[in-house]
């Protein structure tokens, strides 16, 4: 059996892991730490109780609000249980595979811009708490693959998305809404005229796994995981009403847009998922129950 460590194994993306994971590789046997990644002392007994043959850190604050609201918890969470993590990975002589769920928000673009689309060459500029939260994190996973034996894989992620993520999240926010509304119900949104790049946690399930089954590894390597392609906002919105059978109205509330919101943002990376799904295919794996 492979051992694993998995931090943050409640979260939207750590569920949905780790039940693909025990579903398509049964050889993989999870220690899910669900306690303080705050807390050192309750972290090392946990992380001493075996030899680890992978760590997936995913625990963290999320949700760029959250970030903002309470600063000094996200950084607590994000920064400080991160380097409280690599101490105790660099004391252990862990010589394995870390995975580390960092974000897009890292990049730097122009919010002026009527469309952009971020690459390997976009400038790293994180500008809020979240983004800056974790690239910290990310500079002292580089720092311990330089003087340890661990290897160390940087997940920057795009807009992953499903029916089980939290509803401060636009897709989930809406399915939400359509799941309560009864006929001749409103739902109200921000601006749907836009396109935004959407991938999905079937997709990313695959990737781990594949990142983990793999004999190719570097020290350090950073990978950008996004779609590789737009979706637009309005199209996915009326899909999903049509999804529910129900005769519903869409009010765009100006209370919920953003300042300042660019038209279209893509992630084109060699590393996009590039699935090439149409919109009704990607509707049905929004909704599906069962990603493994």
């Amino acid at each position: 059996m492979k051992k694993v460590f998995f931090t943050g194994p409640n979260g939207f993306m750590g569920t949905k892991l780790i039940r693909f994971m025990k579903v398509n590789r049964p050889d993989y046997e999870f220690h899910e730490y669900t306690g303080s990644i705050e807390n050192l002392s309750e972290l090392r007994e946990a992380f001493s109780k075996n030899i680890w043959d992978f760590v997936i850190h995913f625990a963290a604050i999320s949700h760029v609000s959250d970030c903002e609201n309470d600063p000094q918890k996200a950084f607590q969470v994000n920064t400080l249980g991160s380097v409280h993590l690599a101490h105790l990975i660099a004391d252990s002589g862990f010589s394995g595979l870390l995975i580390f769920a960092s974000t897009s928000f890292i990049f730097e673009y122009n919010s002026a811009s009527e469309k952009i689309e971020i690459t390997e060459a976009s400038k790293e500029r994180p500008k809020n708490v979240y983004s800056r939260s974790k690239h910290f994190a990310e500079v002292v996973f580089k720092a311990l693959s330089e003087y340890t034996n661990c290897s160390v894989c940087v997940l920057r992620l795009f807009n992953h998305t499903h029916i089980s993520q939290s509803p401060k999240f636009f897709l989930p926010s809406v399915y939400q809404q359509i799941l309560k509304a009864k006929d001749g119900d409103e739902i109200r949104v921000g601006n749907l005229d836009i396109e935004r790049d959407f991938s999905l946690i079937s997709d990313f399930n695959r990737f781990v796994m594949n990142a983990l089954e793999s004999k190719r590894r570097l020290k350090f390597e950073i990978v950008n995981l996004s779609s590789g392609r737009v979706r637009n906002l309005r199209v996915l919105v009326v899909k999903l009403i049509q999804r529910s059978g129900k005769n519903l109205k869409i009010v765009q509330d100006s209370a919920l847009f953003r300042s300042n919101d660019p038209r279209s943002i893509l992630g084109k990376f060699k590393t996009s998922y590039n699935n090439n799904l149409s919109d009704d295919q990607f509707i049905d794996e929004f909704i599906k129950d069962d990603v493994v």
